[in-house]
């Protein structure tokens, strides 16, 4: 293999090159000096060249017919020549530019084609990205690592929604906005006795707030084990506490919409809570969770053989979403009461209708057992008993690999289905979770990483299906801790068969999600997209955990906004756009068009990140030039309400200040300073920021 640019000279710089079999296998071998040593298998290969994420190349696509052995292929990279630039905003001052070298700010964008590491220059309050030509990308920015917490005072990273894309030598210009921790949420927790819960988990989640609303199905919730971890989230940023001897948690937060999910043992939630804190403001909310009065005892034996499958995985959920419970056998910690792996689990819970699931994945054999989906009634004050028989299903699963990943190169790890990941350089030297047996959490050599695949494991829930196996990602350091967050992304492909899709289900609304054990939904990614040519979806995230293709049953557009209004700001080439956003309880964001003829839809110009966001300005418009807006609702499944109403504006410049004439006024210079500090407050209210979160 040797990497040459378009002239075809050679590229020295080394890199990573990946090769994809026709079966969907990966293949790789790594370059220096501008070349490298790859096995193969002769057939059509899809090739590409992989560089750390901040070298000045990136690597293109080339299809290969392999013949013979030895045979040479020339790999083009080209130059990052497109540069992103734009300032580091405050979102919660007023997009003040934050100047602050402590503050360790890292910014990045990612797309199909790579990472792109930016730099940071804390003395302007700048960025800076260099990308390839044609590549459309999004843009992250973090301040310090999100993976040991943000505490107040602290910002939360962020995820532009919209990509960005150059041509030649061009520069973009986009500012990034942090947003940072100032309001505070107090959550007083209480059983439907009113005693109050000393100890229980909660978790404010603005993730979970675009999924079920205050007055919908409620939020998911289960029995709480010892301590208090943050759940595991794509591009959502979840804050957490516990309950005092008062039974309240002070929680700091982002600005914001959240559902409030508490986890206490044998109590389970009856309702959600909803609270939208605004900057500096503190809210007060009170949980009350109804006690376990029954018990479920689930009974698992291989149907080839009757008999126990022990350590098991159960799932437990009710149809409304409230309860959603992953139990396995023997673990105590997970909800089984005896603890001992015998086949068997005991979960209390409160009396009610659920649906129960169980079954075990074999990595090392590939095998899955598996049952059917069983809906059982439990009894207050009893034990009802159900027993599930599971199916074999040989050859499920691909058996897992390792690699060691040097922090000075890239690597990528291949399952033979062709499920992959593909790692940058120096992706892993960033958080890890000291085991109990370490003496340090400093490591004395590479990190290894662990690509595994799961199917019994994976829980469905009232929002989301998973679809095939999915995949579980696993590193520790050199000292055995367990790495949790990453300095920058990784990306994957998870692969599906057409046997894997529902009935009457669209492989278009494929997307990967990793599953919240803290509140039991899935969780989006920071970027996903489907290829159903190829039965394959595409990843990126910045933690490890575990991954897979869900899908949603819900096709129902959601209510369209109302009051939707256009209106010239008056400061040159900008108009106003504000509404009411919808009440569905799947509500999840706006998306906006804009055209220059009545009666077209247009082009998306935005689409927000919440569902608080109620107002948007769009700038660098032409003075004069009459612009048409629709404004739609998408809810949590990505359906989008039909309305195709517009609404219009022209922006003007920003009026002309006259002239003084008369006599100079005197002693006047404090009235001036007053009027000029009123302008400059009232400059950037009602701005907002997008605030995306990530999990550790």
């Amino acid at each position: 293999m040797r990497t040459v640019d378009s002239n075809g000279t050679l590229v020295t710089q080394g890199g990573f090159v990946d090769m994809t079999l026709p079966s969907g296998f990966h293949l790789g071998c790594p370059t220096a000096g501008g070349m490298g040593t790859c096995y193969a298998i002769a057939g059509d290969i899809k090739a590409r060249v992989m560089f750390p994420p901040d070298s000045s190349y990136a690597g293109k696509s080339k299809s290969v017919i392999v013949t013979e052995n030895n045979q040479a292929v020339s790999l083009e990279v080209v130059e990052k020549t497109v540069t992103v630039t734009g300032n580091i905003q405050d979102g919660s001052n007023n997009n003040a530019v934050i100047k602050d070298a402590t503050l360790s700010i890292n910014v990045g964008a990612f797309g199909s084609d790579g990472f792109f590491m930016g730099r940071y220059n804390p003395e302007a309050g700048t960025y800076s990205i260099s990308i390839p030509p044609s590549s459309a990308v999004r843009l992250g920015v973090m301040a310090g690592d999100p993976g040991r917490g943000v505490n107040r005072g602290g910002y939360v990273p962020n995820i532009s929604p919209d990509e960005v894309s150059g041509t030649g030598t061009e520069t973009i210009t986009k500012n990034l906005t942090l947003s940072k921790v100032d309001a505070t949420i107090n959550v007083t927790v209480k059983d439907n006795n009113g005693t109050i819960v000393e100890g229980a988990n909660v978790v404010a989640s603005n993730a979970l707030a675009d999924i079920v609303g205050p007055d919908g199905p409620g939020g998911p919730g289960g029995p709480g084990g010892p301590g208090g971890s943050r759940p595991e989230e794509g591009p959502d940023f979840g804050f957490a506490g516990v309950t005092d001897e008062n039974g309240i948690a002070a929680i700091n937060v982002a600005p914001d919409t959240y559902n409030i999910v508490v986890k206490a043992p044998d109590l389970f939630p009856t309702s959600v809570t909803q609270v939208s804190p605004a900057s500096e403001e503190t809210k007060d909310v009170t949980v009350t969770l109804a006690a376990a009065d029954s018990t479920l005892k689930v009974e698992v034996n291989k149907g080839s053989d009757s008999t126990d499958l022990t350590e098991a995985v159960t799932q437990v959920f009710d149809d409304a979403g409230k309860i959603n419970l992953t139990v396995t056998d023997g673990d105590a910690n997970s909800g089984d009461q005896d603890g001992m792996a015998n086949g068997i689990i005991e979960v209390k819970v409160p009396t009610g209708i659920y649906n129960v699931q169980a079954g075990k994945d074999f990595p090392d054999s590939g095998k899955v057992e598996e049952s059917g989906y069983k809906k059982i009634a439990t009894t207050k004050d009893a034990i009802v008993t159900q027993t599930l028989a599971t199916s074999n299903q040989d050859n499920a699963l691909q058996q897992p690999v390792t690699s060691e990943v040097s922090s000075s190169s890239s690597a990528a790890l291949a399952l033979p289905d062709g499920n992959t990941i593909s790692i940058p350089q120096g992706a892993l030297s960033s958080s890890s979770s000291s085991s109990e047996d370490s003496d340090s959490s400093s490591s004395s050599g590479s990190p290894v990483v662990a690509l595994g695949e799961i199917k019994a494991a994976l829980p469905e829930t009232k929002t989301d299906t998973p679809i095939g196996a999915g995949i579980s990602i696993d590193a520790v350091d050199g000292s055995g801790n367990t790495i949790t967050s990453l300095q920058g992304v990784i990306s994957g492909e998870i692969h599906y068969k057409d046997s894997d899709i529902p009935s009457g289900i669209s492989e278009d609304n494929f997307k990967v999600k990793s599953y919240n054990d803290a509140t039991g939904v899935w969780d989006a990614v920071q970027q996903t997209s489907v290829d159903t040519t190829n039965n394959v979806v595409s990843f990126t995230t910045n933690h490890l955990t575990d991954f897979a293709i869900v899908t949603s049953t819900d096709t129902t557009a959601p209510s369209a906004p109302t009051s939707i209004t256009a209106t010239d700001a008056k400061t040159d080439g900008t108009v106003n756009l504000a509404w009411t956003n919808p009440t569905d309880t799947d509500f999840s964001k706006i998306r906006i068009y804009r055209s220059t003829t009545s009666g077209s839809l247009g082009d998306v110009i935005t689409t927000t990140t919440t569902s608080a966001t109620t107002s948007y300005a769009n700038t660098s418009l032409t003075n004069g030039t009459t612009y048409y807006y629709t404004v739609r609702a998408l809810d949590t499944s990505d359906n989008e309400s039909t309305n195709t109403d517009q609404v219009s504006a022209a922006p003007s410049a920003a009026a002309a200040t006259l002239p003084k004439t008369g006599p100079e006024p005197t002693n006047t210079s404090p009235l001036i300073a007053l009027v000029l500090l009123a302008g400059l407050v009232s400059i950037g209210f009602g701005i907002r920021h997008y605030a995306v979160k990530q999990r550790s």
